[in-house]
């Protein structure tokens, strides 16, 4: 008999770590799970007189060694964060990405302005999966980005999502409403919606625009179905007051899966 479907992941699956990349640091070069795959990526042997480009092309090669360690390759990286020193250092980097990205293998990918390492312009912070697993890569939401509106795999969604038509005028609300609603229209392109979104990060352009974002953030939230969710304040693309990365299930895939079972009951 058919057994109820359970989560995406396997509860009996073990964690599989990589080495330290600093002994004694707490850290791991990779960490995989019931078949995906979590990394970071800095510009291993950086120099002073590196360009935002030359620290970004060793920052990827030292991804493609840790993708590799960990069994998987770049065409199977279902999502990022690539954080750069300046947001001025952003169309450098995003020249690099580009070239980097497999055809045909969009990631969903945010991109924020940070403090970082001393030294280090550029890092990386990335979910892939293993080769076996299927992918389903949505549209680019700008054609030869090395981008993709959302990607799902083992039942799960990720996207980022802007403030689509914003204008100078907008408050920290109208674009935090902008945003939200660019968030529907990609989960329901994924066929998933808010009431399955698991966990999130919002990025806010100065910390005191938070209690503005979270009176919209409070609004748009389905009854009972809280997100785990943080918030921090980070240097975003020109004009941009909020972006959000999220991770939910794909509700088609559940529903599916809850047909099968019901299906089998009652023929058994």
């Amino acid at each position: 008999m058919m057994k109820r479907p359970a989560s995406c992941l396997e509860p009996e699956a073990q964690i599989s770590r990589g080495p330290s990349p600093a002994p004694g640091s707490g850290r791991a070069a990779f960490v995989s799970y019931s078949g995906l795959v979590w990394t970071v990526a800095f510009p291993a042997g950086k120099t002073a007189d590196d360009s935002v480009a030359d620290q970004t092309r060793k920052a990827l090669k030292e991804l493609d060694s840790r993708l590799a360690k960990a069994g998987t390759d770049k065409s199977h990286v279902l999502e990022a964060t690539v954080f750069v020193k300046d947001m001025a250092m952003k169309d450098e980097m995003d020249s690099v990405w580009r070239e980097w990205v497999p055809e045909n293998c969009g990631i969903s990918r945010a991109c924020v302005a940070a403090d970082l390492a001393p030294g280090d312009l550029v890092e990386m912070k990335i979910t892939a999966v293993q080769p076996e697993a299927q992918i389903s890569r949505g549209p680019s939401p700008a054609p030869g980005s090395g981008r993709a509106a959302f990607v799902s795999c083992s039942g799960l969604v990720w996207t980022v999502a802007f403030p689509a038509g914003k204008t100078a005028d907008d408050s920290v609300a109208d674009q935090t409403r902008k945003a939200l609603k660019e968030l529907d229209s990609r989960l329901a392109k994924a066929g998933t919606d808010k009431s399955h979104v698991l966990e999130a990060t919002v990025f806010v352009k100065d910390m005191a625009m938070k209690d503005e974002m979270d009176s919209v953030w409070r609004e748009w939230v389905p009854e009972n179905c809280g997100i785990s969710r943080a918030c921090v304040a980070a240097d975003l693309a020109p004009g941009d007051l909020v972006e959000m990365k999220s991770l939910q299930r794909c509700f088609a895939r559940v529903q599916s899966a809850e047909h099968l079972y019901l299906t089998s009951r009652l023929q058994s």
